[in-house]
């Protein structure tokens, strides 16, 4: 027997039908972010596997937007004035407008270069739906049902793109892979006069800004004063812009070129000058070489699944993945964090945040929102970091500790006005180098009280310095800024080296790589490097040929694999 339906039900129907797709159109935007989060390369960046929440969240919204929109109409219908359903019709047309250009400003935004096609074909969709509005005044559908059925045409898609989300989920890694490698054993103690070595790797910190241009009113006693006792050279270059390539660089003494996520727990690199690629996990490193020393290591840090990837090289390791790597991953992040609803009505906020920027340019905008729930996110992230940290070091049986913490990487987390962190207000780059500071001095007074200071040399370095094309329109971005930095990300990073028991400066202008310091530390572990002298000139006969390396490795990238 044939479904039959009266033209009143089926009136209702495809009024149902259009409002449904009007509200998932209208949150495209979330669609291309559920998307974007397909990769299995993502995984690497994941704490545990994907959560379903900012799917459901994004379909709820669309559901709750559409019976707003039937229900609307509904009314419209039964009030019978004209005005108001021309009103109704115009309002449909521009909402369609609005997410064709959600989508252009979000296209905008995932690719480094400005798609003049792309951008110029949505505009022509644009201009079409917006002369439709005008042509409704003159009593013309020529735009509106044309846009009205390719809305509900485009609705067709919705049921393949739920059985893509759903058959990803349950395919995707299970929880037990996102496990940490069991630690390697404590090897035994080796006296109370061995060397030990502390590695702080700073993200983003940008020699030029912490030191010679640094602006004034910007007070950096601890900096200074490590560096009045240190060996500090003033020409070390980065191993690569991106941290993802610069982190395993920098632990494994080798420069790569660029990188490729595959799962949670496989990053594939690529040495430079070579297009055979090496699984991070199977490479030497400088816990590994440290353990053959008789040394235990131990480890926090941020970005990379450092406990997944080398725990069983490390006695003690604390790892938290970044989202940084994408906004959608973040999102997904923060959705598992805060439930159903509360996402939900995050979803509606960014909607209106996004349409607000787009009819008056006043910001925040929805970027602004999703900078600021990173953010917040970060600070945490140090937080934790930091509290792993200086029990590490603080600890005797660790004779190598590295720490990689997300400061001053891009967003601000700390105010340094009010030498807190209570992150309101115009805060940049600047106050996260005075957490730096805040940073360095404590690890100093954690030493000192541990009784360790006398016998603990400290590197304080980088992965790489301030990248202004990041920070551009973004939380932190100011014109003092661009001013310094002139929109060009400069080379140099700190390597600043407090060898045990030094007290005065040495200066070192040459120019070599910064991946040099796993080599540094094995060095001092293994007594050969025992004096201020000593290092320099070790600094000193370093090749400047790896100086050049960043140029190089600056041109690769990470990718995801599928």
């Amino acid at each position: 027997m044939a479904l039959s339906l009266s033209p009143p039900a089926r009136h209702q129907l495809t009024n149902g039908v259009t409002a449904f797709s009007l509200g998932v159109f209208c949150f495209i935007r979330r669609w291309y972010d559920l998307e974007n989060l397909q990769p299995r390369g993502l995984d690497y960046f994941r704490s545990a596997p994907p959560g379903l929440t900012l799917m459901a969240a994004t379909i709820l919204s669309a559901i709750l937007l559409a019976a707003v929109f039937w229900g609307a109409w509904y009314w419209v219908e039964r009030s019978g004035s004209p005005g108001l359903r021309r009103l109704a019709h115009v309002s449909f047309l521009l909402l369609l407008a609005y997410s064709v250009e959600s989508v252009r400003r979000y296209w905008n935004t995932q690719t480094d270069h400005f798609d003049s096609g792309s951008n110029i074909s949505l505009w022509v969709v644009e201009a079409i739906l917006v002369s439709g509005c005008v042509l409704l005044f003159f009593n013309s559908r020529r735009v509106l049902d044309p846009a009205r059925r390719v809305a509900v045409l485009l609705l067709l898609l919705f049921p393949a793109l739920m059985i893509d989300f759903v058959m990803n989920r349950l395919g995707a890694e299970q929880a037990d892979v996102y496990q940490p490698k069991h630690p390697a054993p404590l090897l035994p103690d080796r006296g109370p006069n061995a060397p030990r070595f502390v590695w702080l790797v700073f993200d983003e910190l940008d020699e030029p800004l912490a030191f010679e241009r640094r602006p004034p009113g910007l007070d950096l006693p601890e900096l200074d004063r490590l560096r009045g006792e240190s060996v500090a050279a003033s020409h070390a270059v980065e191993t690569s812009t991106i941290t993802a390539i610069a982190l395993p660089s920098l632990i494994c003494g080798r420069i790569f070129s660029s990188a490729q996520a595959r799962d949670s727990n496989t990053l594939d690199l690529y040495p430079r000058g070579s297009r055979q690629k090496v699984d991070w996990s199977t490479q030497p490193t400088v816990f590994s070489r440290a353990r053959q020393l008789g040394v235990n290591a131990a480890l926090a840090g941020w970005h990379h699944p450092y406990c997944r990837i080398l725990g069983d090289q490390l006695t003690e390791c604390f790892a938290l993945p970044s989202t940084h790597s994408t906004a959608a991953l973040a999102e997904e992040a923060e959705a598992s964090r805060t439930g159903v609803w509360r996402t939900v009505a995050w979803l509606f906020q960014w909607q209106f945040a996004t349409l607000r920027r787009i009819v008056t340019g006043i910001r925040p905008g929805a970027s602004d929102l999703s900078d600021a729930q990173i953010q917040r996110g970060q600070q945490q992230e140090y937080l934790q970091i930091r509290d792993h940290a200086y029990r590490d070091i603080a600890d005797p049986r660790f004779g190598l500790v590295l720490v990689h913490f997300p400061t001053p990487h891009m967003f601000p987390i700390y105010n340094r006005r009010e030498q807190n962190f209570h992150i309101e207000g115009s805060l940049d780059y600047f106050d996260n180098l005075a957490l730096v500071d805040r940073t360095v001095g404590e690890v100093r007074r954690t030493l000192e009280q541990a009784g360790l200071w006398d016998r603990t040399s400290l590197l304080v370095t980088a992965d790489h310095g301030l990248r202004p094309s990041n920070w551009i329109d973004r939380i932190g971005w100011t014109t003092e800024l661009d001013r310094l930095t002139g929109d060009q990300p400069p080379l140099t990073v700190p390597f600043i080296v407090k060898l045990a028991g030094q007290s005065r400066a040495i200066a070192v202008d040459k120019s070599f790589s910064n991946v040099a310091a796993s080599d540094l530390a094995l060095q001092i572990l293994d007594s050969k490097l025992t004096s201020a002298e000593q290092v320099a000139a070790w600094m000193n006969q370093l090749s400047s040929d790896e100086a050049g390396a960043q140029a190089v490795a600056a041109n690769g990238g990470v990718a995801f694999e599928r």
